[in-house]
């Protein structure tokens, strides 16, 4: 099993563990389709990329073949494309200027279609609600105790999740807008 710092290109059959996110696997079955399988891969993923793929077609995102959770051995696995590239940290120093602007031009576009999207029609998700497109529990690698299938939320609005990130400090005194000051005391 390789990482995917031992090469650009993945081959046919190749296994890729990501040092970040040890428990978290993908199976290179083509060069069109892999498999992204482990403990930390979540149906929530799939449902965030179907949903996108539906309602923002804009955004590129990869197209999800099949999606399921083995309960037995407590993997999920999404069957999804696989779209060439690379991380824009492997070669952000090299890129001039306009190269830079233009990305950053394409990824404000992206956040902003991003932030104009609606909750999902039929999900029973309330309005204002911050959780997985599913209406299920976030989950985030970087959040300790949240890349497992523990998760956190769903939060019913945007204070409280940003009440939980603060890790329940609530000290209000810094916010000069009245309107958000109250919303989250």
């Amino acid at each position: 099993m390789g990482t995917y710092a031992d090469s650009n290109i993945p081959h046919y059959g190749q296994t890729y563990a990501f040092p970040q996110t040890p428990q978290l696997l993908i199976i290179y079955l083509s060069t069109t389709t892999l498999v992204k399988y482990g403990r930390t891969a979540h149906l929530s993923e799939a449902s965030a990329l179907l949903f996108l793929a539906s309602f923002a077609p804009n955004i590129p995102v990869p197209k999800v073949h099949c999606a399921f959770r083995d309960d037995k051995n407590g993997l999920t696995y999404i069957i999804m494309e696989r779209i060439d590239g690379q991380p824009l940290s492997d070669s952000w120093s090299e890129r001039s200027g306009k190269e830079k602007d233009a990305l950053l031009t394409q990824l404000k576009g992206i956040f902003g279609e991003l932030r104009a999207l609606k909750k999902p029609p039929g999900k029973g998700i309330a309005d204002g609600a911050v959780c997985a497109a599913d209406g299920g529990k976030l989950h985030d690698h970087r959040i300790w105790n949240a890349a497992g299938e523990k998760g956190l939320g769903p939060f019913s609005n945007e204070a409280e999740f940003d009440l939980f990130l603060r890790n329940g400090i609530s000290n209000t005194d810094s916010i000069t807008d009245l309107e958000k000051k109250t919303e989250i005391q």
